[in-house]
């Protein structure tokens, strides 16, 4: 079940290219605003990763991922109903969601040592896993950016995905995380 949380929470990071034509043809954004974006969400990332490494050893794994994935859905509610606005606020509020798989991923090694896995396959399979997901994230975001667009007139259906991948992660972790 580890695993499968991993999996909901890692899939939004490989939205990469797909955010980029989305930022540039939907928001219309200067080459400079996307970089002022990138760099902002960076610096969240390493406020989140140093908050959550104290946060998860105080609250315990089960609160920290429960608010860590919480937080990750404001950036994308954000983006749905205020545009990049929105998703600037709303990644700056729920900043603590970019660290979201932390706790999962240090349960997933504590099991795997558990049954006796050697560290080097774990960290290989997670390797092969987001290598996978390099691959499949691209295609499988344009394919929602393109159908919700096409089928529905609704744009930001990938932020909806999102979402909705979050609140996946949240109720898996509070029904399998002890």
């Amino acid at each position: 079940m580890l695993a499968i949380i991993l999996m909901l929470q890692s899939l939004p990071q490989f939205m990469g290219d797909v955010f980029q034509i989305f930022a540039k043809t939907e928001w219309n954004l200067s080459t400079k605003e996307f970089s002022s974006f990138v760099a902002m969400f960076g610096f969240c990332n390493i406020c989140a990763n140093i908050a959550g490494s104290l946060l998860v050893r105080k609250l315990g794994l089960r609160q920290f991922t429960a608010i860590a994935t919480i937080s990750a859905i404001l950036g994308p509610i954000g983006a749905i109903f205020f545009s990049f606005r929105g998703l600037v606020v709303g990644s700056i509020v729920g900043f603590i969601g970019s660290a979201q798989s932390l706790g999962v991923i240090g349960a997933l090694v504590s099991e795997g040592t558990k049954a006796g896995v050697a560290q080097g396959e774990l960290a290989g399979e997670r390797s092969s896993f987001i290598a996978l997901f390099k691959v499949i994230g691209p295609i499988l975001y344009s394919f929602i950016y393109v159908q919700g667009k096409k089928q529905f007139g609704f744009t930001s259906l990938p932020f909806l995905f999102n979402a909705l991948l979050a609140i996946g992660a949240f109720i898996i972790s509070q029904i399998y995380i002890s």
